[in-house]
């Protein structure tokens, strides 16, 4: 039996990640690949407490298996970390104007240095995997621009407001020749009243200005309900992506509350192997927890047998944060096997190499020794219709294609067990 600890994306823009349909995902591709038809597999789904004070829930996962005249076997039991609120938190509660003029602030600031990848990248494509293609070059900067325009769609309806208070002062007749009373200091004096003259004709000319945009944007706000909602999803997932990269807010508290899981699992079930299996974002709190940036882990998360990364967007961190993955080797751990799956259409998977090829990979984290083993996954052809790929951002869309939202769906799960049964 092995223990696995599943960690989700954030789920902003992904399909159904709960425990309960990744494990009958999961025990369904079990079924498939097993050379015996007679077994059946069954998923049991618990509530499973953890901490020090077990003060903290998750739920569990218990996978068995069936055979004829045979008591139930487990086969592994799946354990649940759930993070989004520590990175998001109160985000998505703040106002439209906060979100976004934070989101736009974000991509100003990374201007300089995503440009000078994508130019070097343009020119050089083998310089980095997941940016090879020009095709992705084309839907991350497609990607960037359409997210600023929403972000700045947010900054204007702040601007209407201070429309609609800057016309009113306007219109007083009383504030009309307003003038600053006179004073000891005259040439002070002087120049505040200057300055008042010149405000009113800025807020006239601004006034003016906005206008002419916050209109058309008031109409698309009315018709398109959903604006807001894919603005809200889109800030909160890049500035939690700032949060935790950059300024590596709450990230203590993500990787203590993963060592507090990752124990409380070893104390269970003493005897099993243990395995990570992370998606998206949840692949990176993985490799920060195994490969730590000094190369000391706790002994839970060396003990660590198995990785599995799906989608991992390992790549496009470097274009934003270029140092982020240069760490100390961890000596310690005992990671025998690392299986990333990945998809040619998503642009957010990397395949660890430096050019637009598969096998072998060549990239490893910092100074660590394991590589990964690759494992492609694909369920659209990006060769076809580039043109509609690149309009449609479907590189974006196929990041949330490893599964589809029902428990039913074929999932990325096959491919893994196929090969893990051919090794």
């Amino acid at each position: 039996m092995k223990t696995i600890i599943y960690i989700p994306g954030l789920g902003e823009f992904n399909n159904d990640l709960t425990l309960s349909k990744l494990a009958n995902r999961y025990a369904k591709a079990l079924d498939l690949n097993d050379n015996s038809v007679e077994k059946k597999y069954k998923v049991e789904i618990k509530k499973f407490q953890f901490g020090i004070s077990e003060n903290q829930n998750t739920n569990e996962a218990i996978i068995s298996k069936i055979e004829p005249e045979k008591e139930a076997e487990i086969v592994c039991k799946i354990y649940e970390f759930g993070y989004s609120s520590l990175v998001v938190g109160n985000f998505k509660e703040r106002s439209v104007f906060y979100q976004s003029f934070l989101t736009f602030w974000f991509l100003i600031l990374k201007i300089p240095v995503v440009s000078k990848l994508l130019i070097f990248n343009f020119f050089k494509p083998t310089a980095n995997a997941s940016i090879s293609k020009k095709n992705d070059l084309g839907q991350i900067l497609l990607g960037s621009i359409i997210i600023s325009i929403l972000t700045l769609f947010g900054v204007i309806l702040f601007l209407g407001i201070f429309t609609t208070i800057s016309t009113w002062i306007a219109q007083q007749p009383q504030l009309k020749n307003f003038r600053f009373p006179f004073c000891l200091w005259d040439s002070a004096c002087e120049m505040i009243n200057e300055l008042i003259i010149y405000a009113k004709k800025l807020i006239h000319r601004f006034n003016d200005f906005v206008e002419i945009l916050i209109y058309p944007f008031l109409i698309a706000f009315g018709l398109n309900l959903k604006l807001k909602e894919h603005l809200t999803s889109a800030a909160a997932i890049i500035i939690s992506f700032n949060n935790y990269f950059d300024n590596g807010i709450n990230k203590l508290s993500i990787i203590g509350k993963l060592e507090e899981l990752a124990e409380n699992i070893a104390e269970e079930n003493p005897n099993a192997e243990s395995e990570i299996i992370g998606y998206s974002l949840g692949s990176l709190i993985a490799i920060d927890a195994l490969f730590p940036i000094d190369g000391i882990a706790c002994k839970r998360f060396n003990n660590i047998k198995s990785f599995i990364s799906i989608g991992c967007p390992h790549d496009f961190i470097i274009l934003y944060w270029p140092n982020y993955f240069k760490r100390t080797e961890n000596k310690n751990l005992k990671l025998t096997t690392w299986f990333n799956i990945f998809s040619d259409a998503d642009i957010l998977s990397s395949t660890f190499r430096n050019d637009a090829q598969y096998q072998n990979p060549n990239i490893k984290i910092g100074q660590n020794n394991i590589l990964p083993v690759n494992i492609p996954y694909n369920v659209i052809n990006p060769e076809n219709s580039k043109w509609s790929h690149l309009l449609l951002l479907k590189g974006f869309k196929a990041h949330s294609m490893y599964w589809d939202d029902t428990q039913i769906s074929s999932s990325c799960f096959n491919n893994l067990f196929f090969l893990q049964s051919k090794s």
